[in-house]
């Protein structure tokens, strides 16, 4: 298809498949997103946005990407761009791990978009632009591996530098909240055990380590919490739990918290974690024993032989009401697995 071809066949046609609000279409933008986003992607007066495709935590329209009658605009927090469609020569949608789209091999990562929510609108730039996606590496099924596994690739050190540049951002007490979100996408992003390990430090209780912030105190301050949640979710699960093991350990408290609550958070059932979060519970570990009993209960049976232990030692009869509230609670879930009656209709 010619580019800029038959335009309006093929917004209707994204329009009558797209199933999330964050995609807009004009006229129906609303106008406090409209003027943001012309604001802060720099798209030039007169110009008619047709599509909005937001991509902020709050649903501002000052990220993302907007589409016109003949040319494309996006931001990404510091990535910042655009190119008329007939100038553009490469497209390719990742939707995989890392969600992004690439227009002439520059990255557009998406931070709050699922693969069902942006594939209308990748297909609708491919219809456009009228190119065929660039071939890109097939995502690789992995089979199931011991969490041990899990970082067998090197840390580069490119990512070693990004990852560090921002957690800076999400530590430093001076970082405005909209900065905190962004650095906590990137992370998310970026994926090694230095980012994810950052992301579980910052987990519990909006990012504990800037609770001091007047500007995070409240909406922001759960907001940043939410992000974190939304970016771990999105890691393969035996990749976070080996991030969340090794954290356990740590000597940092803020980091161990947060290990603790990302166990709990995510239900991870690493056998290796049940000996630290029991640490936590005899009063030995840095972190909450709140967030490490809800941990244990998620594991389940495989830490009942290591609680049963602990509540036969005499020194520390201090926590043992508390063992046997996690033991009755792992009990329960047996018991109701085990008497609860079939669906099937009698």
């Amino acid at each position: 298809m010619a580019k800029n071809a038959d335009l309006q066949n093929s917004l209707d046609k994204l329009a009558k498949n797209n199933s999330t609000k964050r995609v807009r279409f004009a006229p129906d933008i609303p106008e406090k997103q409209l003027k943001n986003a012309t604001a802060s992607l720099e798209i030039p007066s007169g110009s008619n946005i047709l599509v909005l495709v937001d991509d902020t935590f709050t649903k501002s329209g000052k990220g993302g990407i907007c589409v016109t009658n003949d040319a494309i605009y996006w931001k990404a927090f510091s990535i910042k761009g655009n190119a008329k469609f007939d100038d553009v020569k490469q497209f390719e949608a990742n939707l995989g791990f890392s969600m992004n789209l690439k227009i002439n091999g520059e990255k557009i990562p998406l931070g709050y978009f699922s693969k069902e929510e942006i594939t209308p609108f990748a297909d609708f730039l491919l219809e456009v632009l009228g190119l065929e996606q660039t071939e890109a590496e097939a995502p690789v099924e992995t089979p199931t591996k011991e969490p041990t596994q899990a970082f067998t690739e090197k840390e580069t050190e490119a990512q070693k530098t990004l990852a560090e540049s921002f957690i800076r951002e999400l530590e430093d007490p001076h970082t405005d909240g909209n900065t905190c979100l962004g650095a906590v996408n990137e992370l998310g992003q970026i994926g090694t055990e230095r980012a994810i390990r950052a992301l579980v430090k910052a987990f519990p209780l909006g990012v504990n380590q800037i609770r001091g912030r007047k500007d995070l105190i409240g909406i922001m301050e759960v907001s940043v919490n939410m992000a974190i949640h939304y970016a771990l979710q999105r890691i393969d699960k035996s990749v976070l739990g080996e991030a969340i093991v090794r954290a356990l350990s740590s000597e940092g408290k803020d980091e161990a918290n947060g290990a603790a609550y990302a166990a709990a958070s995510f239900g991870i059932k690493d056998s290796r974690a049940i000996e630290p979060l029991i640490a936590a519970i005899n009063g030995k570990g840095f972190y909450s024993s709140d967030y490490a009993a809800c941990a244990l209960e998620s594991i389940g049976e495989p830490a009942v032989e290591r609680l049963t232990e602990a509540l036969k030692d005499e020194s520390k009869k201090d926590v043992h009401e508390r063992i046997q509230q996690i033991l009755k609670k792992i009990q329960q879930k047996r018991y109701k697995g085990k008497f609860s009656k079939p669906d099937a209709a009698k």
